[in-house]
């Protein structure tokens, strides 16, 4: 007989009990994001709204009048959704999944008209999730690898 044991997985961010006012927002983004056919991962849309609810001045209902800057999303993805994620306890989502549910939730936010007064523009926004490294690799095009010709010898004649 073997007692070899297996530590449980830890607690999903979904799963995590939050007030009816944040699941029926998560709710309405998912519904949205899969009516635009954009990506919405439950687990980091979890974790993104907890984290900015947490984070936030705002006691009212999450993404409402929230004003979004660039160094929002940097500290979101940077500081906030670590420090959520180990405080409830849950495994942090895979960064992929975590940048395209931000660029849905953006996108929810901007279609609803829920970005403040203040907030950076969507496209800065979104640019920043990469920026930030959440997304797609961006770098100077100096310190691309470049392609080189092929070296073709010159006849003499």
């Amino acid at each position: 007989m073997s007692t070899s044991t297996i530590a449980p997985a830890a607690p999903r961010a979904h799963a995590v009990p939050v007030p009816a006012a944040v699941l029926a927002h998560r709710r309405a983004v998912a519904r949205w994001a899969l009516s635009s056919g954009r990506a919405a991962h439950r687990d980091a849309l979890a974790a993104i709204v907890a984290a900015r609810v947490h984070s936030s001045a705002d006691a009212g209902l999450p993404g409402s009048a929230t004003v979004w800057t660039v160094e929002d999303i940097g500290t979101l993805l940077w500081v906030e959704l670590a420090e959520w994620c180990q405080d409830a306890e849950v495994e942090l989502p895979e960064q992929h999944q975590v940048a395209a549910t931000l660029d849905t939730y953006l996108r929810f936010l901007s279609a609803h008209r829920l970005l403040a007064s203040g907030s950076d523009p969507v496209a800065a926004l979104r640019r920043a999730i990469a920026d930030y490294g959440g997304g797609r690799s961006r770098s100077h095009p100096s310190m691309r690898s470049r392609m080189s010709a092929p070296v073709v010898p010159i006849a003499r004649g």
